[in-house]
């Protein structure tokens, strides 16, 4: 965030802070063309109801007055390259300027710079669900990146029903998850996990948690090493 915007810390402190509110911010031009100016508003609000449809926050319009300030802050920039823009958006702490999770930029063709939103609406309500549902606390993290938003709802229902001892169709829902976004690893260690704790020939899950392992953040390697370390009765190593 840069010092003196809407979003800035200073901001901020002056107000009851709401972790489940979000503000969005119009994109920051940086083609160098002031002609691309309104495309920042576009995307600010294009991102806004995909964010609010989630249900999952409040989304503020950080042009109004609000009683209370915003926990989460979506913003960005945009460049120019060739005949294309690219989008690069983040989620950040409105405290602190933390950025929380950096989005894949995103390109699209400089007449029709709205093929980009959807994406980068996906991107960030799936950081915000991350960041804010207490439900997959206890969970591995989504990885380098967050998860679809629709991927995520299954990876939620998953989470509910193994709380829930229903172990059978949690495991339905991880995988599931995994399968409408193969780079939520996350979803496929939870799957996995159960599968093979029920049915300990599954050693087809086993391999694809394996060959898998290299696109996971240190954090999942982590605890799938520890994980298969424990079922092979490794404790020291886990």
């Amino acid at each position: 965030l840069r010092p003196g915007s809407d979003a800035s810390p200073q901001g901020v402190s002056q107000a009851r802070v709401d972790p489940r509110q979000v503000s969005v911010m119009p994109f920051e031009n940086r083609t160098g063309d002031r002609a691309y100016d309104s495309v920042g508003v576009m995307a600010m609000d294009w991102i806004s109801q995909d964010i609010a449809a989630s249900g999952l926050v409040s989304v503020v319009d950080p042009r109004s007055s609000s009683k209370a300030a915003s926990g989460l802050v979506v913003s960005g920039s945009y460049y120019r390259e060739g005949d294309h823009l690219r989008f690069q958006g983040q989620l950040s702490l409105a405290s602190t300027g933390t950025i929380s999770r950096a989005f894949n930029p995103v390109s699209a063709p400089l007449g029709e710079p709205t093929v980009a939103f959807d994406s980068v609406g996906l991107q960030a309500t799936g950081a915000i669900a991350e960041a804010t549902d207490a439900r997959v606390a206890a969970f591995p993290r989504a990885g380098r990146n967050p998860p679809s938003f629709a991927a995520y709802r299954e990876f939620v229902q998953g989470a509910e029903d193994f709380v829930h001892h229903s172990d059978s169709t949690a495991d339905l829902h991880f995988m599931r998850a995994y399968e409408i976004d193969t780079t939520f690893t996350a979803a496929l260690l939870n799957g996995g996990a159960s599968i093979y704790s029920r049915f300990s020939g599954s050693d087809s899950v086993i391999a694809l948690m394996k060959a898998r392992r290299s696109s996971m953040s240190r954090f999942n390697q982590m605890w799938l090493d520890s994980y298969l370390a424990s079922k092979a009765n490794d404790i020291p190593t886990a």
